[in-house]
This record gives C-alpha cells, structure tokens and sequence, in this order.
C-alpha cells in the first residue's frame, strides 16, 4: 500500500487518489479534513508530477496550516515542503499583494487595516467633520460628551441646516462615546 493512503479511511482514499483535477472536501470539524488535503496534496506531487511551487493549500484557520506544514514536512520532506504556497486564505492573499500589488496600484510597505485600525481611521475621520461643521472648540466638547451650539448663522435657512447638523453630530456622538 501506498504510504501515503496509510491511515485513511475508504472516503479519504476516494477524494486523496481522485483523479479530478479540483476537488472539493466537505465534512464536520474533526473528521480528518485536514488529514485528506495534507495527503491529497502529497499524492499529486508524488503520482501525478505536480510541481510544489504550483500547489496552493489554503486553510481558513492557522492550526490547519501549521498541522498541514508538519504533516507535510513529514510526507514529501522539508524541501518540497518548503516550495509550496501554504497557509491561511488571508496569509496567501497578503503574500500575493505583496508581490504582485504593484500591478494594482499599491504601493510598497502598504498596510492592512485590522478592526482596531478601521475603528481609529473612523474616530478621525468623524472629529475633522465636527471640526468643519462646529470649529475647533467643539471638537474638545465632542470628546468629552457635551457638543457645543454649533448655531452661529442668522437665516431660519441656516438656523435650521445647523439644528439638522447638530442632531446627526449627537447621534455620532452617542455612538462615539459607546464605542
């Protein structure tokens, strides 16, 4: 028996010595997914003349890639390991930015917003729209809950933009001081 069938049970066998070119793995959390692809992806460098450099394996978890690298590193060696693109779906997609960005107008050294990052560029982006709508004070006042009258216009026309204004500056107010 083939080494790397070893271990697989006849559904796993199936899908690992497919000989369709795309494959598709469906199954529930703990049931040798990770197993299948690690093999499946043994199987087609070693049967079917697959270079490594060639093979994506993407995971969605960083545990999966880890254990597929080692199981990997196991089956087909280090060397070969080492060639194939291996990892998360973003880790994968950050490589190719990185590399190939530049065809797509990023610049070098780019970064990625994370949640944190995205919630500080909004905060910033909200307190230089208080800053045109209200002026310099109120942007003190909006930071610590209390918004001035942003009110300095004469016309009902401009009195009432102004009341408008201020109602949607207090309900990005109150969103501000929750988040």
């Amino acid at each position: 028996m083939d080494p790397i069938l070893e271990g697989l049970n006849s559904a796993q066998t199936a899908a690992v010595a497919s000989p369709s070119p795309v494959l598709q793995v469906l199954a529930p959390p703990g049931s040798g997914k990770t197993k299948t692809l690690t093999a499946r992806v043994a199987y087609l460098l070693s049967h079917h003349g697959y270079r490594p450099q060639d093979v994506i394996c993407c995971t969605f978890t960083i545990k999966a890639s880890r254990e597929m690298r080692e199981r990997l590193a196991k089956l087909i060696g280090d060397d070969l390991q080492r060639k194939l693109v291996l990892g998360t779906f973003h880790s994968i997609c950050r490589r190719y930015l990185v590399t190939y960005g530049y065809l797509i107008g990023l610049k070098k050294g780019f970064g990625i917003a994370d949640s944190g990052d995205s919630l500080a560029i909004i905060k910033v982006r909200i307190l230089v729209l208080v800053r045109s709508v209200c002026g310099r004070v109120a942007v003190a006042d909006f930071c610590r809950g209390s918004l001035s009258d942003c009110r300095s216009e004469s016309s009902p026309t401009q009195l009432g933009h102004a009341y408008l204004t201020r109602k949607r500056m207090v309900l990005v107010q109150t969103r501000w001081l929750r988040s």
